[in-house]
């Protein structure tokens, strides 16, 4: 249960920021409402998590995969450039991830 509520975590993370991106496009604060939801969310999710999880496996989850989400994101709905330092960079977090987990348990 508390691994589905780090990736709820995650998602909610991933909206917030995705949301700071069209505040950044549109140039208006409508949204801001939403970032502060978003975010308020994740973190509650997150501290949830840390209850049962060990707090370097958590954050590097959070951090590691969030940070691959938007650039996934980026590439798909802000037509952000996809080049291979980029792919490496995706590799290498999620390879850090998975080393982390991995030696945590």
């Amino acid at each position: 249960m508390y691994w589905f509520l780090l990736a709820i975590s995650i998602i909610f993370e991933v909206a917030g920021t995705l949301c700071l991106k069209q505040i950044a496009i549109k140039n208006s604060s409508s949204l801001l409402y939403l970032v502060i939801f978003f975010y308020a969310v994740s973190f509650v999710f997150m501290w949830v998590t840390l209850k049962k999880i060990d707090v370097s496996t958590v954050y590097v989850l959070w951090s590691g995969f969030g940070t691959v989400l938007i650039c996934i994101c980026g590439v798909v709905f802000f037509k952000e450039y996809l080049n291979f330092t980029k792919i490496l960079a995706i590799g290498l977090i999620l390879l850090g991830a998975i080393l982390l987990k991995t030696q945590s348990a």
